[in-house]
């Protein structure tokens, strides 16, 4: 018996796929901050025809791209 159909492996251009990487920095500014010695780092790389890397400095800066890579068509 088969399972549900997957529409997402239907087409490329239906899905992406990304490899994401994470890790903590020492922070050098704002010491005084308790608790608060690192920061994340992320790097994401994009599958495809031609792998892209972009480096992201914040969750934040993460999210937004991700959200416009994905509402683009």
């Amino acid at each position: 018996m088969a399972g549900p159909k997957n529409n997402w492996q239907d087409s490329a251009q239906d899905h992406r796929a990304f490899l994401l990487r994470c890790w903590q920095e020492e922070k050098l500014e704002n010491w005084e901050e308790p608790g608060q010695s690192f920061t994340w780092r992320f790097c994401l790389v994009k599958s495809g025809d031609k792998q892209t890397q972009r480096a992201f400095a914040n969750l934040e800066s993460l999210v937004a791209y991700l959200r416009q890579e994905l509402s683009a068509g």
